[in-house]
């Protein structure tokens, strides 16, 4: 009964403050309804003139180059107009992602290749041909289905242990575009077990065929591992740490290195 008596209260003023409470709340109304709309209206300007901006950095670069975004904002990178000619657009744009950069002067030689990266627009920088070194790829970038992360490690690394984890992938879908050439792959790890037990394996594997490209056991009291790989065509290949189920398996990063190629200059 009380809360009843509340709310009829207002509604026992007269005709003409009923009218002016009626005329507060529709006032109160708009004008939050105005102010939202006026947000929106600057996300949506400031949105705009941003990635005007980024797409005037583009025009900017020699039209029959090859311009590659990286840690740039996603909605710069989701733009769907980039290349509306496809292989054939002008300039032709990438997102640097698996890095594709390692293959572009194969698939497209003879282009030059700038650079546009950060949140801020700014000129694109002329990029050089690969270095030796081409990638670190760190267990915090990598998948996995055994093991965990090691939340004592500073690092980041994966770690996996006899009793508490089943055998299985401990990294993977870090994935990285190669040219035909010599590769030399440094896995960073710490393996822990009985002498001589193996405690698990790295490798590479092409992603289209499935096959090993390269494969090397992990034995107990690995610090790093050194893969060789000699791959003969261009192609996407994915890092893996098998776990074996037995001992610790700890993984920290990966180190590729370019050893030798015939298709670009010397390193």
């Amino acid at each position: 009964m009380g809360l009843k008596r509340l709310f009829e209260v207002p509604w026992r003023l007269p005709s003409w403050s009923k009218l002016l409470v009626l005329s507060l709340m529709i006032f109160g109304t708009a004008s939050i309804a105005f102010k939202t709309f006026q947000i929106n209206a600057q996300v949506v300007t400031k949105r705009n003139a941003y990635t005007h901006a980024f797409q005037g950095v583009i025009r900017n670069v020699p039209t029959d180059s090859i311009v590659v975004l990286e840690g740039l904002h996603k909605d710069i990178l989701a733009q769907n107009s980039w290349n509306p000619y496809g292989l054939d657009s002008k300039p032709l744009i990438l997102r640097n992602v698996h890095g594709v950069t390692q293959v572009i002067p194969a698939l497209f030689p003879g282009r030059s290749v700038f650079k546009i990266s950060g949140w801020t627009p700014k000129a694109a920088e002329p990029m050089a041909g690969p270095e030796s070194k081409i990638r670190t790829i760190h267990a915090s970038r990598m998948r996995h289905a055994t093991g965990e992360r090691n939340k004592l490690s500073t690092t980041h690394t994966l770690i996996a242990q006899a009793g508490q984890h089943k055998e299985g992938l401990l990294a993977y879908s870090a994935r990285q575009y190669l040219i035909p050439g010599s590769y030399e792959a440094t896995f960073y790890l710490n393996a822990r077990g009985n002498p001589g037990e193996i405690i698990g394996h790295v490798e590479f594997v092409d992603v289209e065929t499935k096959t090993a490209l390269g494969q090397h056991d992990v034995f107990a009291g690995d610090k790093t591992v050194v893969l060789k790989l000699d791959v003969d065509t261009i192609g996407l290949a994915e890092p893996r740490v098998v776990y074996r189920g037995k001992g610790t398996l700890e993984f920290g990063r990966i180190e590729l290195h370019l050893i030798s190629t015939e298709i670009l200059d010397p390193l």
